[in-house]
């Protein structure tokens, strides 16, 4: 990480920003040139939790037990600058493509029950690039991006086995979803109708999954997009009477409860890599979604300010971990930026391949970042998550500017956003709550970060969100088309 320009002049911190290779609206290509030909192609693991909180950890004085969580982090490298968007499908739509998903439509709002709008089908989503590069694409959990038609399911997006959920959220035990509204449940196109509690189910399937591929035939690219800890807020008895002995009240001891059940179906996944002796040959990767939820009171972003559905950094700054045993240090942490996105091109990296795309991607591969702690090639992430009077903005190593909603609500006006944004520069080295608007004592930095914001936000494509999309005639199961 460069330090040497912190205290720097404007005009010599905005002269340093410029000479780190930042491109002004210029599409950013695959950053190869990354000498990971000697490794071999490793199995590939990404687990996606939702919602949860960043302090919300054993090892973080979370005062919630994730024994293998910790473990992944003391056996791997931490990402300590680690950035998503601020809700569950726009961070999906960039891990699946590599690409800010301003560019196809999926920056604003989520995919609801009855929309009809999703992944567009001309981008290349992660698991067909490695499908095409050989491996066997597996994805257990929560899609989330799309299931109006059925060419918008993760089966027809590249995963040759999928077990999970189609729609955002989930009833824990009764597998539909939460209301009453339609069974959502599925194996491979077929719903599937088993007792038991969704994240014990999910860390099953995963580990079932590691232990039946034939390892020697061909790499595994398995995708587990866990709904713990999302809401509802619903967990095993037992468990949430564990916390609430020791004193967490009402929905913070049912969420704790949840973040131990999602640890436990993680250490499912770690102790089936071990027992089929892959240890060495596989890349874990653990992320958040997004930062905790609008509950303060049952999540926790510790010291980060704000939470899901904002570009605080309580919204998409969130904890992540790369593990892989052999070639990443225990025990190490970066504080390099790395985004969501940047995963498509690392994998594929890895993979021997390259991204196929046919447009830009807004990524780079960040193999050596995560391998050794070299810098990264990223210098910014430019966050366009809505309207412009919605919550938008752009983090560097240093700055952060945000573009957010007057008082941070969303004043709805005939579809539109009545209240003005309000646009602020903070200084992340000195202000990491994000409390001191700087951008009158550094005019040059706040109109530079301004120009890349804009730079996405004036090539997006209109969301077709709508909040009316939530209501309709239900189905009796989800994903069944004629």
């Amino acid at each position: 990480m460069t330090t040497d320009n912190k205290f720097a002049p404007q005009k010599q911190v905005l002269g340093n920003l410029l000479g780190v290779g930042l491109g002004l609206g210029l599409p950013v290509l695959f950053a190869g040139q990354v000498g990971a030909e000697a490794i071999e192609r490793p199995n590939i693991i990404m687990i996606l939790s939702d919602d949860h909180g960043s302090a919300d950890f054993g090892f973080r004085g979370g005062g919630v037990d994730t024994p293998n969580m910790d473990r992944l982090f003391f056996e791997g490298r931490s990402l300590n600058r680690f950035y998503v968007q601020p809700q569950c499908t726009p961070s999906r739509a960039a891990l699946m493509t590599g690409r800010y998903p301003a560019r196809f439509g999926m920056h604003y709002g989520v995919v609801l029950p009855h929309s009809q709008w999703g992944l567009p089908a001309d981008e290349i989503t992660l698991a067909e690039a490695l499908r095409d590069e050989g491996y066997e694409t597996a994805m257990i959990g929560k899609w989330h991006l799309g299931h109006a038609t059925e060419s918008m399911l993760p089966e027809n997006r590249g995963f040759n086995y999928y077990f999970g959920n189609y729609l955002g959220s989930l009833d824990y035990f009764k597998h539909g979803f939460p209301g009453g509204r339609g069974h959502d449940l599925h194996r491979n196109r077929e719903p599937v109708y088993l007792d038991g509690y969704i994240t014990t189910l999910y860390g099953e399937d995963a580990a079932r999954v590691i232990r039946e591929h034939d390892h020697e035939q061909k790499p595994l690219f398995l995708y587990l997009a866990l709904t713990a800890p999302h809401d509802p807020w619903q967990a095993p008895e037992e468990t949430i009477n564990k916390y609430r002995a020791r004193g967490a009240e009402g929905e913070r001891a049912i969420y704790l409860a949840m973040v131990e059940e999602m640890d436990n179906a993680i250490g499912m996944v770690m102790n089936a890599v071990h027992e089929a002796g892959i240890d060495d040959n596989t890349l874990i990767i653990y992320a958040s979604d997004n930062g905790g939820p609008f509950v303060p009171d049952i999540t926790s972003n510790g010291f980060l300010r704000g939470e899901k559905g904002t570009t605080y950094e309580g919204g998409i700054h969130v904890p992540a971990v790369a593990r892989w045993k052999g070639q990443i240090p225990a025990g190490t942490s970066t504080d390099e930026l790395v985004y969501i996105g940047d995963l498509y091109p690392t994998f594929l990296r890895l993979a021997g391949g390259v991204p196929n795309q046919g447009k830009p991607l807004d990524s780079y591969d960040v193999t050596r970042t995560l391998l050794n702690g070299n810098p990264s090639p990223r210098q910014h992430v430019i966050q366009v998550t809505g309207p412009e009077t919605f919550w938008n903005g752009v983090v560097t190593e240093r700055w952060k500017l945000m573009i957010a909603v007057h008082n941070g609500r969303i004043i709805p006006d005939e579809g539109h956003f009545a209240a003005p944004a309000i646009h602020k520069l903070f200084d992340l080295q000195d202000d990491r709550y994000e409390q001191q608007d700087v951008s009158a004592d550094y005019p040059e930095v706040y109109e530079y970060l301004l120009k890349l914001w804009r730079s996405v936000y004036d090539v997006r494509v209109e969301s077709e969100f709508s909040f009316s999309q939530a209501e309709g005639d239900d189905p009796e199961i989800w994903g069944q088309f004629e």
